[in-house]
């Protein structure tokens, strides 16, 4: 009888033990630190320090906070609407050019020019794991040391560029 007692007592603190680690929330990776973090921003930025110039209908960047900095923003003026907005753990900042070709919206990263003729939106997230990408849509031309490209997308993410 006290045999089957201590299995049971056993059987349940394994339960209890399985159960408490089963209903928390999964835990987030580490964060990249020192030499890690150094090559995974290396790595990310990379394809931004080539010489390149992408004009689109529409530009999404999404960036991490660390690489918030390394976007320009354009200027605006009464051609430009701009709409910010605040969320919890990022900042989105909408632009819409009123005039089109005439008043683009241009931005800058590294060695690359960006020109939006209709709407570009900069999306930059405070917490998470570092990220830094672009997407250009609609008609997209690209020049850079490989000539001139007409595109429907061009992408630049996870450090690797993509175009169709």
């Amino acid at each position: 009888m006290m045999g089957a007692s201590c299995s049971r007592m056993a059987l349940l603190g394994v339960l209890v033990t399985v159960a408490g680690c089963a209903g928390g929330r999964p835990s987030a990776p580490p964060p990249l630190q020192g030499l890690a973090r150094a090559n995974a921003e290396r790595r990310l930025t990379a394809p931004f320090r080539v010489k390149r110039a992408v004009i689109a209908d529409h530009l999404v960047f999404e960036v991490s906070a660390n690489f918030d900095a390394l976007v320009t923003r354009p200027a605006t003026g009464v051609e430009h609407r701009l709409e910010r907005r605040k969320q919890e753990g990022q900042v989105e900042s909408r632009w819409t050019s009123k005039a089109g070709i005439q008043a683009p919206l241009r931005f800058k990263v590294g060695a690359s020019d960006f020109l939006a003729i209709r709407t570009a939106r900069l999306r930059v997230t405070r917490r998470g794991a570092l990220g830094f990408s672009v997407i250009a849509r609609g008609k997209v031309s690209v020049a850079d040391t490989g000539g001139m490209k007409n595109l429907e997308e061009f992408r630049v993410a996870n450090g690797v560029v993509s175009g169709r």
